[in-house]
């Protein structure tokens, strides 16, 4: 991952080392970006630490995404204010053929295409 790729606002993964063992830290929302780390809930984090979080259909929905008809050879589809996006038969997210690395992808694009932030319904 890199520093470009993020916008304040973002909910990130990240991992933390403790006593030589990685664990996982938990979620939080960059609140600052310079090229080798990121804020997020105030605390400094090497880019190397972050971890995409994973779109799932329960994320979805948590987001207002109405499930939808897939077209064929699609395996689920959600759509929310005119931003549909895809699950391919293989497990992978898309808008139209650009992948979804992560939620930060379909928070950029969902911004992008709508000029607001997406956000949760509870």
């Amino acid at each position: 991952m890199k520093a470009n790729e993020l916008r304040f606002g973002n909910k990130m993964n990240f991992k933390v080392s403790v006593d030589s063992v990685e664990t996982e830290f938990g979620i939080g929302e960059v609140t600052g970006i310079n090229k080798e780390a990121v804020w997020i809930n105030g605390i400094k984090i090497p880019i190397e630490y972050l971890v995409p979080i994973s779109i799932t259909e329960e994320l979805l929905i948590k987001f207002g995404f109405k499930d939808v008809k897939p077209r064929s050879g699609i395996a689920a589809a959600y759509l929310l204010n005119g931003v549909r996006i895809h699950m391919s038969n293989s497990g992978n997210w898309y808008y139209k053929k650009r992948l979804l690395h992560g939620l930060h992808d379909l928070q950029n694009l969902y911004f992008a295409l709508r000029e607001e932030e997406l956000k949760t319904n509870n």
